[in-house]
């Protein structure tokens, strides 16, 4: 990050040589610009986290869980990763994933 305004160890600013509080290396007004732009970066970066975080927490229209499902031993503990039994509880997923294999194939 490039410093605008001076640190305590420049001591060649126009304040330190007339003892005021005036820095002429900077216009007046740069404060609340490099505020504003700031706070639209903040914004603009909080709304796409909350676009992906939306997008990974969305339900699964067929089966109504997250897509990506649970992670490691959870998956087996509770057999929500056996394909089977969710393919026998749901016929929708069941006909998706036929037509997925079914695009897939060469």
């Amino acid at each position: 990050m490039v410093r605008t305004r001076p640190h305590f160890h420049d001591h060649h600013s126009f304040a330190a040589d007339h003892g005021t509080n005036y820095d002429h290396r900077m216009p007046p007004g740069n404060d609340e610009r490099e505020l504003l732009e700031a706070v639209q970066a903040l914004q603009t970066a909080e709304q796409r986290v909350a676009a992906a975080l939306r997008a990974f927490l969305a339900r699964d229209p067929v089966t109504g869980r997250p897509p990506h499902g649970r992670i490691g031993r959870a998956a087996q503990l509770t057999g929500w990763g056996e394909q089977r039994v969710k393919e026998t509880v749901t016929p929708a997923l069941a006909e998706r994933r036929r037509a997925k294999r079914k695009a897939h194939k060469p």
